[in-house]
């Protein structure tokens, strides 16, 4: 069974139906009341295994014709998997939304139009109070096994993060650039 969710007027207990979640959550951000931004979430949960894919459409209204075909608007903003490995472990990959500190030193910029995502692998390891995150991620313009250089600017090729908290929170984050 699916639920569509139109505004957030449901909560999550109503919008979930049988482990599978679907909601459309339409973020209009009005920046001289030009732009728009809206989402497309899904979820789909087992025992010890969820999938979660989010696709966003992000534009100036207007800045495409309206016959046009295709466009850079559209894009994937999450999909990962995220397994729990045992009562402490768990692992989660694939492009996904990285939120720490209360989004101050590393977030997923929800605020603004497009938002933030990255190509990650996060192993986690929770027990009572202390939580550990160890994880990395790599990009590249090509499919090729070596010779790429990343050209996409503002983006790291490389990063790796660390964090630990117990009674406070240490959040390591190296990020390399090409």
């Amino acid at each position: 069974m699916v639920s569509l969710c139109l505004t957030d007027s449901l909560s999550k207990e109503e919008n979930t139906a049988m482990g599978m979640e679907v909601q459309l959550i339409k973020k209009p951000i009005l920046l001289h009341l030009s732009a728009s931004g809206s989402r497309l979430e899904g979820s789909y949960k087992l025992s010890k295994l969820t999938f979660y894919t989010s696709i966003q459409d992000a534009r100036t209204w207007g800045s495409t014709s309206q016959l046009n075909i295709s466009d850079n608007a559209f894009s994937l903003h999450e999909a990962w998997a995220h397994i729990q490995l045992d009562t402490n472990f768990s692992l989660k990959v694939g492009r996904q939304e990285l939120v720490y500190d209360n989004s101050r030193f590393l977030g997923n910029v929800d605020w603004a139009l497009q938002g933030r995502s990255h190509d990650f692998a996060l192993l986690k390891w929770v027990r009572k109070n202390t939580k550990i995150d160890i994880g990395a991620g790599y990009n590249q313009d090509g499919e090729a096994l070596s010779g790429n250089i990343l050209t996409v600017t503002n983006q790291y090729k490389t990063a790796l993060l660390f964090r630990v908290e117990q009674k406070l929170e240490i959040l390591i984050f190296f990020s390399g650039m090409e």
